[in-house]
C-alpha cells in the first residue's frame, strides 16, 4: 500500500466526506497511478483532506494520527498552494496547539520549507515561550545540516546557551563526517573549534570517570576534532588523533576512547606508528590505570593494545 493509499484510508476512518468512487478506486488500486501529474494531484487532494480533518478534530489522539499521516504523505506533495496551507496549519499548531502535538507538527513543518525559513520561525516561537526547551534545541540541531552558513552559526550560539547536551551531540555527529567540514570557510571552522572546546568541557565536567556514554561522547568529539584539523591545515585523521590523545594537556580519557574506537585498529595497522609513540601510549594508559585500577574500560583498552600494538 502506497503512502497515498494509506492517507486515503485515514481520511475514511476519521469520518471524512465521501470521495468520488472513481477517484477512490484509483487511489486504492494496487496498480500504480498512471502519471506523475495524477500522482501529485492525488497527493495534494489527500493532504487537503487531512488538513481539513485536522482542523475539525477534537481529540489529541485523532490529531496525532493525522499528523503522522501528513508526515507519511508530504514527501509526495509538490503542490505549492497545499504546501503553504500545510505550513500555515503547522505554524498555528506550534504557536497555540497542545504541547503533545508540537514535536510532530515541527517535523511536518520541516518538510514544508527550507531550513532558513524554519529556523527563524522556531527562534521566534521560543522567544514567545511557545516551545519547551528540549524540543527547541532538538529541532535546531535537526535543522543544522540543511541551514545556510549564517543560520548554522546562529544555531551553534543558541545550542551553547542551553543545557541540552544531547542536542549538541547531534552537531558533533554531523562534524564526524569529513566532507561536512571541508565545505566550510575559515570563519565557520573557527566557530566549530570554539563549540567543540566548550562542549568537551561540559561533557567531562558533567560525566566524571569512564562509562559507555562518556567513551561514546569522547569518540564523537575526537572524530570531529580530527576532521576539523584536516579541514584547517590538511592534517591526516590518524596523525590528528594521535596528537590529541598524547597531548599532556588533554584529558587522558581521550586515549581510552581512541583505543576503543572503530578508527583505532585501521589506524594502528594502516600507519607506521613509531615505537616511541607506542611507548607514550603505554605510559599514559598506565598512569590512568593507576588512578582507576578496576575500571573496565581501561582494562578493555589494554586488551586492544595487546592485540594491535607492538605487544601483539
Amino acid at each position: 500500500m502506497t503512502k497515498i493509499q494509506q492517507a486515503a484510508f485515514c481520511v475514511l476512518l476519521l469520518g471524512a466526506p465521501q470521495i468520488h468512487a472513481q477517484t477512490l478506486d484509483a487511489l486504492l488500486s494496487p496498480e500504480p497511478v498512471s502519471s506523475t501529474a495524477e500522482s501529485q494531484e492525488a497527493a495534494a487532494r489527500n493532504m487537503r483532506e487531512l488538513i481539513e480533518r485536522f482542523q475539525q478534530a477534537r481529540t489529541v489522539t485523532e490529531k496525532l494520527m493525522l499528523l503522522q499521516q501528513m508526515r507519511d504523505l508530504q514527501d509526495e506533495l509538490r503542490d505549492t498552494a497545499t504546501l503553504l496551507a500545510l505550513r500555515a496549519e503547522m505554524q498555528k499548531t506550534i504557536e497555540s496547539g497542545e504541547d503533545v502535538l508540537k514535536p510532530d507538527a515541527i517535523r511536518v513543518l520541516m518538510g514544508t520549507g527550507a531550513a532558513d525559513e524554519n529556523v527563524p520561525f522556531l527562534v521566534a516561537a521560543w522567544g514567545k515561550k511557545q516551545l519547551a526547551e528540549p524540543l527547541f534545541y532538538r529541532s535546531l540541531a535537526a535543522l543544522y545540516p540543511r541551514a545556510s552558513k549564517p543560520w548554522r552559526m546562529e544555531i551553534m550560539k543558541l545550542l551553547l546557551q542551553g543545557d541540552m547536551v544531547p542536542s549538541r551531540i547531534k552537531l558533533v555527529e554531523v562534524w564526524g563526517k569529513p566532507s561536512t567540514l571541508q565545505k566550510m570557510d575559515a570563519e565557520e571552522l573557527q566557530a566549530v573549534r570554539g563549540f567543540l572546546g566548550k562542549w568537551q568541557g561540559v561533557v567531562l565536567r558533567l560525566q566524571p570517570g569512564l562509562g559507555s556514554l562518556v567513551v561514546r561522547n569522547l569518540q564523537l568529539w575526537l572524530s570531529a576534532m580530527a576532521n576539523l584539523m584536516q579541514a584547517e591545515n590538511g592534517t591526516a585523521r590518524a596523525d590528528a588523533m594521535l596528537s590529541i590523545v598524547l597531548d599532556p594537556q588533554t584529558d587522558p580519557r581521550l586515549l581510552v576512547a581512541w583505543i576503543l574506537s572503530p578508527d583505532f585498529k585501521s589506524q594502528a595497522y594502516g600507519s607506521q606508528i613509531s615505537q616511541a609513540t607506542w611507548k607514550k601510549c603505554y605510559e599514559r594508559l598506565l598512569a590512568l590505570q593507576a588512578s582507576a585500577p578496576d575500571d573496565e574500560f581501561i582494562r578493555a583498552a589494554w586488551l586492544v593494545l595487546e592485540q594491535t600494538g607492538p605487544m601483539r
